[in-house]
């Protein structure tokens, strides 16, 4: 079940970068910006293309990060995976593997540390991440307790059950957890209207369905693969990670990519 690529397909090309894993646009809608594998948020300037926006931490080395695609220095560099800005302050939220649930104001530069463990143990692999911009709460999920993001293939054929959804309340400044028991859990997405959240739990190849106005009520549906997608010059998509839509235009990420493909429809 494969598509040719439409004429209408574009894609902007990233240089010395790899593992494009997220993709999301400012408060406006207007730029793109994306996470990757060595941990900085680049921001897309027309004209000037792709310029560094945002960091982790004030301890990581450009000298050492900058363009690496080393796994052994993703605990050093880091490694964004989820990116999401709220829209009504226009900050930047990130999930990093690493380094844990950060902020990141609009102008960009070193980000800040909002949570980076629950009872005292650190998170592992935080990954997906929507936010409620009326109440500025963030929901997030770590994928298991054990293993870190550099043990990927080993997650992906285990039977793992320590995967967690998480809230964030920026009143307490805590993490909370909604779900235990879940198989490799990755985005997140919430409902329009925020009745609803959606968390896509790769293992188990599903999507968990959360009442969020009547706590205790969980819904699940099985779902199946409709069509693959990759593109980088060659007639079929594949290894998407991400699909972002704005103004009916898809913008599409992968994680061993390195590129942002256009898709206008």
């Amino acid at each position: 079940s494969r598509i040719v690529i439409p004429k209408s397909y574009n894609q902007f090309n990233l240089i010395d970068v790899a593992g494009l894993e997220s993709i999301t646009f400012d408060c406006k809608g207007e730029r793109p910006y994306v996470g990757v594998f060595d941990d900085r948020i680049l921001r897309h300037e027309p004209n000037f293309g792709w310029k560094e926006f945002a960091i982790p931490s004030l301890t990581r080395e450009s000298r050492l990060c900058d363009g690496s695609t080393n796994p052994m220095l993703e605990p050093v560099c880091g490694s964004a995976f989820g990116l999401k800005f709220n829209d009504a302050t226009c900050d930047l939220y990130i999930a990093d593997v690493y380094f844990g649930l950060l902020m990141v104001g609009p102008k960009g530069g070193v980000a800040q540390v909002l949570v980076n463990s629950f009872e005292g143990i650190l998170f592992r692999f935080i990954n997906g991440l929507d936010i409620d911009i009326n109440t500025g709460v963030v929901y997030f999920t770590d994928i298991n307790i054990i293993l870190q993001r550099r043990y990927f293939f080993s997650l992906r054929s285990s039977t793992d059950r320590t995967g967690r959804l998480f809230r964030y309340d920026p009143r307490t400044k805590k993490a909370s957890v909604m779900y235990k028991g879940l198989m490799f859990p990755n985005g997140v997405a919430l409902s329009q209207n925020r009745s609803f959240l959606l968390v896509a739990e790769t293992i188990r190849m599903r999507i968990l369905k959360f009442n969020l106005r009547d706590k205790g009520v969980k819904y699940d549906g099985e779902g199946s693969i409709l069509q693959e997608l990759d593109g980088n010059g060659g007639a079929i998509f594949n290894s998407i990670s991400e699909v972002n839509e704005v103004n009916q235009t898809l913008y599409i990420r992968s994680i061993v990519k390195p590129y942002v493909g256009i898709l206008k429809f």
